[in-house]
């Protein structure tokens, strides 16, 4: 059984609402506009995932007027089995489910096996695909932490996770939202990586207060990544390296400004589609 949240806004109050969506719901809503107030209409697949998703607006917007209700459980596994297409990330890696590994047709790629869920995605969004090509041109540049350990914040699926142990590195991966680490656990067990990722419900303060990282990714949303840039700094160990997403290109130069005020320098940016990754590399010119 699936879910619907209905948050009614009123229209004055729009623009803060859908940036407050964009941070706990970042794999979509609807929209509905009338005269004064607007519905912002989410779907989750599980209960307890609609409660967190509550408790989460209900703690920044604690007069917030909410409305659930369930909806007929469409068959969106087996839908998934007939859309689903395999896709190839920069020559390395191919993206895919357990019931198409039997049809990947070039041997020379690593699988990324993933189960899709509705909150969380398959691996094909732009943001996913432009931080595993900028890991694998860290690889293909001799930069990659081999035998280190990497920390993936916002790991949702766990693709990030699970490719930086295919890469060489072992892995913590954090997650606030517990239906996601429930996936990432579930993909991370697919792909045999269970004893080289650590998995935890959890955000960054749930890390020592000294404790250091080769390799940071954060593939989040520009809002968080922006507050939490001072954290997210402090975790890079000496001539480490920084990969951020979740960033539209028009939100670069406000991103990029709040690492520089932390010390940081222009980062190297790529683009796919409206979205960008950001990366810092303290072992090469950026």
């Amino acid at each position: 059984m699936s879910y619907i949240l209905d948050w009614h806004v009123p229209n004055t109050q729009l623009e803060s609402a859908v940036d407050l969506l964009s941070e706990v719901a970042p794999w979509g809503w609807e929209e509905t506009t009338g005269p004064d107030e607007s519905v912002l209409r989410i779907h989750v697949q599980e209960r307890r995932q609609l409660k967190h998703l509550q408790d989460r607006i209900r703690r920044r917007r604690p007069e917030a007027r909410l409305e659930k209700d369930k909806e007929k459980d469409a068959d969106w596994q087996t839908a998934w089995q007939f859309f689903f297409q395999p896709v190839q990330v920069a020559d390395t890696f191919c993206i895919l489910p357990p019931w198409k590994l039997e049809d990947q047709d070039n041997p020379d790629l690593v699988p990324l096996i993933v189960h899709p869920k509705m909150a969380f995605g398959t691996g094909h969004h732009p943001t996913t695909i432009l931080c595993l090509q900028a890991m694998v041109q860290l690889r293909d540049r001799g930069l990659w932490p081999a035998g280190g350990t990497v920390l993936d914040l916002g790991t949702g699926s766990g693709i990030l996770a699970i490719a930086s142990v295919f890469l060489g590195s072992g892995c913590i991966a954090l997650d606030i939202d517990p239906v996601a680490t429930d996936n990432a656990r579930e993909n991370i067990e697919a792909n045999g990586v269970s004893r080289q990722v650590l998995l935890g419900c959890a955000d960054i303060s749930a890390l020592g207060p000294k404790q250091k990282f080769p390799l940071v990714v954060a593939n989040i949303l520009a809002g968080p990544l922006i507050r939490m840039a001072p954290e997210l700094v402090s975790l890079v160990q000496e001539r480490g390296t920084l990969i951020l997403s979740g960033v539209l290109g028009s939100q670069v130069e406000s991103v990029t400004d709040a690492y520089r005020l932390q010390g940081m320098g222009i980062p190297r940016v790529e683009h796919l589609g409206e979205w960008a990754s950001l990366v810092w590399s303290g072992t090469e010119e950026s």
